[in-house]
């Protein structure tokens, strides 16, 4: 009887079978290695993403040469509106963590934090998902810096930049400490001592140990919404309403739909939608639930003041023909839908914006530590984690994309070309004493 392929005997290794398990055991390891090197030197370049040969990125490259200034991320969702607490406390998580909030601890006096926070951004602290606290021998809890390095506090408060090497050599000797000891002994370069030391008689630890979150840097500089924005421009004093207006001037309604028709694309989504089809019954089905749509269905005098408007509106613009309803470019339709509001005396729903979240100069050339999805062991980018971790997102609602151009420019060519709700992470794996 003729034997099996894999039980063929060849030398050495006995049969076709052994030689196999051997190949694929001494190679797995080095093929795991090298494809986690691959990923940690993978390089997030926002030009990259987009083909040579399209215009837009001939434009790009062309703007950078003149104007390349700040780097950004916007973030949009479902979620994303003004009347959304989700919204509003992202929103507060974000700038918590940005420079804006240095004007915050300036106020409080709390010189130490802001010390702090500025150690953070010259190192590029940041939280790894895991403050690693079991891997040495006195419970230092870990942080990452720029650059795949690490630093570590002690219980006193001392920072330390760690001087260990990632390679297989001191791999092995660490593993084999621990194996030894249990433990791994950390050593490290002072960097800087911050707070009190602990108090053991009463238990209170060093603040800055018990919460390494205070050392963090700030990843972003500042945070711009779409909501912001209108105000700044058709606010009380915003530049499209200069003068003593009130909300009841005709002056004012405008403004509003002026600054709403310079901001959509950039920083508000379409509005209304584009199957909104100019009916009473459309209206009710593309408002969110909420006591708007329950003041709409309270009885029949709003839907006679909108069946009223749009007949006004189908006689005086379109002779009659309510058909060209559904032919009006975006603009148009627009600037009826929030006429359209006005005639029913009620405040519109809110628009789905954006938050454009300007990255911080520590941070602008590792975008993945911004934006970064958990791949293959490697942590959440803190965008992620403030919406995931905290605020309980679901990781398909939120939708990201970055540019690098000045963060003033959001409706410049360049930016409103680029699509806004891509979503997106990279697959960066940075070296770790803890493997």
């Amino acid at each position: 009887m003729a034997r099996r392929f894999y039980s063929k005997r060849i030398p050495f290794f006995n049969n076709v079978a052994m030689l196999l398990l051997c190949i694929i055991f001494f190679l797995l390891p080095f093929a795991l290695r090298g494809a986690r090197f691959a990923i940690t030197e993978m390089q997030n370049n926002v030009a990259d993403w987009l083909p040579s040969d399209f215009q837009e990125t001939v434009d790009l490259v062309e703007f950078r040469r003149y104007f390349m200034g700040d780097q950004f991320v916007v973030i949009s969702g479902p979620w994303c509106k003004e009347d959304n607490p989700a919204y509003t406390n992202l929103r507060r998580k974000i700038e918590a963590e940005s420079l804006e909030y240095e004007s915050v601890l300036e106020s409080r006096n709390d010189q130490e934090r802001l010390r702090a926070a500025r150690v953070g951004d010259k190192f590029g602290l940041l939280y790894a998902g895991n403050f690693h606290e079991e891997w040495g021998q006195y419970r230092e809890r870990w942080l990452k810096g720029n650059s795949g390095k690490w630093f570590y506090i002690n219980r006193n408060g001392e920072l330390y930049e760690w001087l260990g090497q990632n390679n297989v050599v001191e791999g092995g000797k660490r593993f084999l400490e621990r194996l030894l000891n249990g433990r791994n002994i950390a050593k490290g370069r002072l960097v800087d001592t911050f707070g009190p030391p602990p108090d053991d008689s009463s238990g209170k630890p060093n603040p800055y140990y018990d919460n390494p979150l205070l050392l963090c840097g700030r990843p972003f500089k500042q945070v711009t919404t779409g909501p912001e924005a209108f105000e700044q421009m058709a606010g009380n004093g915003g530049t499209l309403r200069i003068g003593n207006f009130s909300e009841q001037d005709a002056i004012t309604l405008e403004a509003k739909i002026e600054a709403h028709k310079r901001l959509s694309g950039a920083l508000f989504g379409p509005t209304p939608p584009a199957d909104f089809s100019w009916t009473y019954d459309s209206l009710l089905q593309k408002l969110d639930e909420g006591a708007l749509k329950n003041q709409l269905l309270s009885g029949d005098l709003y839907r006679t003041k909108f069946e009223k408007f749009i007949e006004l509106q189908v006689a005086d613009r379109f002779q009659g023909d309510r058909a060209r309803l559904d032919s009006m470019n975006s603009d148009e339709r627009l600037e009826l839908w929030y006429r359209m509001w006005d005639a029913l005396e009620l405040q519109p729903p809110a628009r789905q914006t954006c938050m454009v979240v300007t990255i911080n100069e520590p941070f602008v050339g590792e975008l993945d530590r911004i934006v970064g999805r958990p791949i293959l062991g490697k942590p959440r980018g803190r965008l992620l984690e403030l919406a995931t971790a905290w605020w309980g997102f679901c990781f398909r609602t939120m939708h990201f994309a970055a540019f690098a151009s000045p963060s003033c420019c959001f409706s410049s060519a360049p930016c409103r070309r680029f699509p806004v709700s891509p979503t997106f992470g990279s697959a960066e794996v940075g070296s770790t004493p803890f493997c």
